[in-house]
């Protein structure tokens, strides 16, 4: 999306301090930071992200936006992360957005993934009540952004408040997934989000559609093997096709929440469903109850999250070549240790607006099954599916 570049860079060129000075319009800049720590208090129990030492490097982050009025229905807004992961750092954002008219609007560029509910503020702590973001719904293969387009329609009627989105773009990015990074491609994918609001209720559907690719997860050489060895027998071509990440995945949101003066419920349920044998499909949701006394908020939630292969790998047989069966153990032992990432947890959680814009929030977390999910060809850290998790934060906007 050449244009797409060269449209932003003429955008960002006419918000130089030159032309800034000669219109009545100002850079608007704005940021959010939050400190994570947390810890495990149950014994020998360890994840990728925190283990029995007090960390504060895995969710500690920096944000800062910039937005620039080009005229009364163009902007330029550009959003730049610094993550403790360094990997993850620079930027986030940078779109055009066009107002049509009241109800319609347009942007362009470097957008959020409008995936989950949250995915607007997925960075900005202060504005969900966790610490961390339910991993049985977050946490997954999916990217934070993309570059491409999003139309978003919105009206009042009678009422009810009603917003539709619809986008379409592409994606090349690293993710992090159980500490290991990838390099994920999506050639073309789209969406559309629908939500609807009335008083203290509120309502989002969403559904994403895309071919989805990982090009390295650590299975090249067996691929290759595999390929050149299916010529003389042509099950091994067939097995290394099912090792590679690629193919058509659809995913599926839903939310519905009620708030009142002091109080509010809330839940979220994912699916995600593709064509890739390596890759589980999901099924995920969450329920959250909160209760607010001034400036102290206390919640209860409960998340779940099911999964399970779309095939099963066949077992294959050796050849009485030393290399080609040292290949072939490795895949029946991938095949036969595939993991199913099944597990559910419950957080205890307290918050304390402190004054408005800094914010102190901690839970406890008591965690059942396999919270993270990684590749079968990931090694990760064991434990013995009972955890307690201790996590803190202090969560900051300006």
């Amino acid at each position: 999306m050449r244009f797409v570049q060269v449209l932003l860079s003429a955008a960002l060129l006419s918000a130089s301090p030159t032309v800034a000075s000669a219109n009545t319009n100002e850079i608007n800049f704005s940021g959010f930071a939050r400190l994570v720590g947390g810890v495990m208090l149950s014994e020998d129990d360890a994840l990728s992200t925190y283990d029995k030492d007090l960390k504060f490097n895995q969710h500690s982050l920096l944000g800062l936006q910039a937005s620039y009025d080009l005229n009364p229905d163009l902007s330029v807004t550009a959003q730049v992360l610094g993550k403790t992961q360094s990997s993850n750092s620079g930027l986030e954002w940078l779109y055009l957005k066009y107002h049509l008219n009241d109800n319609w609007q347009i942007k362009l560029g470097k957008l959020h993934t409008p995936f989950f509910d949250y995915s607007d503020v997925i960075n900005v702590g202060y504005a969900y009540p966790w610490v961390v973001l339910p991993t049985e719904i977050y946490d997954s293969f999916f990217f934070s952004s993309f570059t491409g387009g999003l139309a978003e329609y919105t009206s009042l009627l009678a009422e009810y408040n009603v917003s539709i989105q619809a986008y379409v773009g592409q994606v090349d990015e690293t993710i992090s997934v159980a500490g290991e990074e990838f390099d994920v491609d999506l050639d073309y994918f789209n969406g559309i989000a629908f939500q609807l609001s009335r008083g203290s209720f509120n309502a989002r559907l969403s559904k994403t559609l895309g071919n989805y690719r990982v090009d390295d997860v650590g299975l090249n050489p067996v691929i290759d093997a595999f390929t050149e060895m299916g010529q003389q027998w042509p099950v091994f071509s067939s097995v290394s096709e099912s090792l590679r990440v690629e193919g058509d995945v659809e995913f599926t949101q839903l939310s519905l929440s009620y708030e009142r003066l002091n109080w509010y419920l809330k839940g979220e349920w994912i699916d995600i469903s593709h064509e890739i044998d390596l890759l589980t499909e999901l099924t995920g949701y969450y329920i959250i109850a909160g209760y607010q006394h001034n400036e102290f908020t206390y919640h209860l939630t409960f998340s779940e999250r099911r999964g399970h292969y779309i095939s099963n790998f066949p077992v294959l047989p050796t050849i009485g070549d030393p290399e080609a069966d040292y290949l072939i153990g490795a895949y029946n032992q991938v095949s036969q240790d595939r993991p199913i990432f099944n597990s559910s947890t419950i957080i205890l959680g307290s918050r304390w607006d402190y004054q408005p814009g800094l914010a102190f929030k901690l839970d406890l977390s008591f965690i059942s099954g396999r919270p993270e999910i990684h590749l079968p060809t990931i090694e990760h850290t064991d434990f013995d599916r009972q955890a307690t998790l201790l996590t803190g934060s202090v969560e900051w906007v300006f």
